[in-house]
């Protein structure tokens, strides 16, 4: 239920792990119609706070094991965009977040000692002088370089997995906006305003 990333990229694994599996994807707009299709097409490993705060805040463990998880589903959408060819406008060029004043630089300065302390690859110092190379700005002070960050057209990334999903087998529905979930037996019934599905498992994604 739901034809965005979720709902696409769970039906893309469950036909990896078993093509002979029925899927269904009922989506109650067009597909990529909601966040999936509108977001500013970023890929990146930023959580909702820095590495350092994230360290401090949740302890070593958690923030490695964060930010190894985030980057590694960048890598993973580069891999499948590659393998399946799908058009969407994709570049793996990193991320730089720069610093313009004291303040940004000590902050740029504590998320690369957090990377640095907790073991983990990708990121990367540069000075003014090279950040300025990358974008001649003279406000520049000194920037972060971190690999794992990408920008895609998101709605065409959404409905390239779609058309690689369907033609895998799996049938989408869009305009189908789901109105209830009960149980059949030991099956689920799916209602929309047009019919039904039954199904051994629902996703609602």
């Amino acid at each position: 239920v739901g034809g965005g990333y979720t709902g696409l990229g769970t039906a893309y694994h469950l036909l990896e792990s078993d093509p002979a599996l029925r899927i269904l994807v009922l989506e109650g707009e067009t597909i990529a119609y909601g966040a999936s299709g509108r977001n500013g097409g970023f890929a990146m490993t930023l959580l909702d706070m820095s590495l350092a705060l994230l360290r401090r805040n949740h302890g070593d463990d958690a923030a490695r094991a964060a930010h190894r998880a985030v980057a590694e589903s960048v890598d993973e959408i580069g891999r499948t965009i590659e393998h399946e060819g799908i058009d969407c406008e994709w570049r793996h060029g990193g991320l730089m977040v720069v610093a313009t004043n004291r303040a940004q630089l000590e902050r740029v300065e504590l998320d690369l000692r957090a990377a640095e302390e907790l073991g983990l690859d990708g990121f990367r110092r540069l000075d003014a002088a090279e950040a300025r190379a990358e974008v001649d700005s003279p406000t520049y002070l000194g920037a972060l370089h971190e690999e794992h960050c990408g920008v895609v057209h998101p709605a065409k990334l959404a409905r390239g997995l779609a058309a690689v999903v369907e033609g895998r087998g799996a049938t989408i529905f869009a305009r189908s906006p789901v109105t209830g979930i009960d149980e059949s037996g030991t099956r689920l019934r799916v209602q929309t305003a047009s019919g039904s599905v039954s199904a051994d498992q629902v996703v609602l994604a």
